[in-house]
């Protein structure tokens, strides 16, 4: 057992007994490993745990694929393997697991965590996806608006698309989730996932002793994932303080008395565009959809291990309940559509009060002019806001 395990043995005590479970029961698939094969899987995850634990994981993975080779069914390999298969996506456990702790901590502002926008800003910057990467799984898009110029966007591109874009972090990612969804219990598995399908995922018929581990990493794999779509969906440049989507919210708030109505029309109308691109509530390949797919994956892999601490848990339990609690004011053609629709308003709310307010201003400054600009200003507020409440000047 290498060190990263143990330290997450030492962070969850509740681990304790599963991770001691590191013996294997006879099953049909041994029937066929010889034993000479057997020794050699030993020896092969004896050296690929050691590699693991140094943070050698090139060589670790070698060995542990070299383990797969003799017997995919065994699930001690399988579940090193997954292992491997986050680190060398840029994850550490340890990490991660801390990350989400924090969000309760009381030593941190973020507290009263409610929500998805809150949870995945937070844990954004353990991934450390590049700007390069993040170009290749979503096309970039600029303005020759003066207001919006200097704040580039990202339109992503479908998710099926984005995890064969050769990302080595999604690639990776995407094989840990395969690799371990065989030995996850059924009622972790997301309908609207197709890596999940029983198509796609066939279960083991045999024992499972390594299901704590198991269930941790099905839900750090599926978070890694939601973070690197994020990462689109709110695209946040390097030095940048915040989005640029939202920089170009603010932009038309601050310069509210010095851009013409018929102007600010214009501006309204590109981000209207804009937000239907980066957030299309209603297409499930989305990468909208697969963030939401994601969350509530890493909800039930938790919920599933008896003992999980509330502070680990709480952030993403907490955003899939203010999600699922907004179905009756969105609108959408089943519960996934209508929870995506949530979850866009929960990523767009930010820049919908800075268009409330704005709306406030040039109403009260140009009465007529906003009068006669009203319809096209309060509809694309509202394509954009989705349930937030909508201005007074607009009702």
């Amino acid at each position: 057992m290498g060190l990263r395990n143990a330290v997450l043995v030492l962070f969850f005590s509740f681990l304790t007994l599963a991770m001691n479970a590191c013996g294997e029961k006879t099953n049909i698939n041994q029937l066929f490993v010889s034993s000479a094969e057997k020794k050699s899987l030993e020896s092969l995850l004896q050296k690929a745990e050691i590699a693991y634990d140094s943070g050698d994981f090139d060589t670790a993975l070698d060995f542990a694929e070299q383990a797969r080779d003799i017997n995919s069914a065994n699930e001690r390999v399988v579940v090193l393997l997954g292992y491997i298969y986050l680190s060398k996506a840029g994850i550490d456990s340890f990490t991660l697991a801390s990350g989400l702790t924090s969000l309760n901590s009381t030593k941190t502002t973020l507290t009263a965590t409610t929500d998805a926008a809150a949870t995945l800003s937070s844990l954004s910057t353990i991934l450390g996806i590049t700007t390069a990467d993040l170009k290749i799984i979503a096309d970039n898009s600029t303005s020759s608006l003066a207001l919006f110029k200097d704040y580039d966007l990202l339109f992503p591109k479908k998710a099926s698309v984005a995890r064969a874009s050769g990302i080595a972090s999604l690639e990776f990612v995407n094989k840990a989730i395969a690799v371990i969804c065989p030995f996850v219990d059924t009622e972790v598995k997301i309908d609207t996932d197709s890596r999940h399908s029983a198509t796609n995922c066939v279960p083991t018929t045999n024992d499972r002793f390594l299901r704590a581990k198991s269930h941790f990493l099905w839900a750090f794999s599926h978070l890694t994932e939601a973070l690197a779509f994020y990462s689109v969906l709110l695209y946040q440049p390097t030095g940048k303080t915040q989005p640029n989507i939202q920089s170009r919210a603010d932009q038309l708030k601050a310069n509210s008395s010095s851009v013409s109505i018929t102007d600010t029309v214009s501006y309204y109308n590109e981000l209207t565009t804009a937000v239907d691109a980066i957030f299309p509530a209603g297409d499930a390949d989305s990468q909208l959809a697969a963030v939401l797919a994601d969350l509530k994956a890493v909800q039930k892999g938790f919920s599933v291990m008896a003992g999980v601490p509330k502070s680990l848990t709480n952030s993403i339990d907490n955003s899939i309940t203010t999600i699922e609690s907004k179905r009756s004011s969105v609108s959408g053609a089943t519960d996934s559509a209508k929870d995506a629709a949530s979850l866009k308003n929960q990523l767009t709310a930010k820049m919908a009060a800075s268009l409330s307010t704005q709306i406030s201003t040039l109403a009260a400054a140009n009465p007529a002019q906003f009068a006669a600009n009203k319809s096209a200003l309060c509809s694309s507020y509202t394509s954009i806001a989705g349930s937030a409440a909508v201005p007074a000047e607009c009702q």
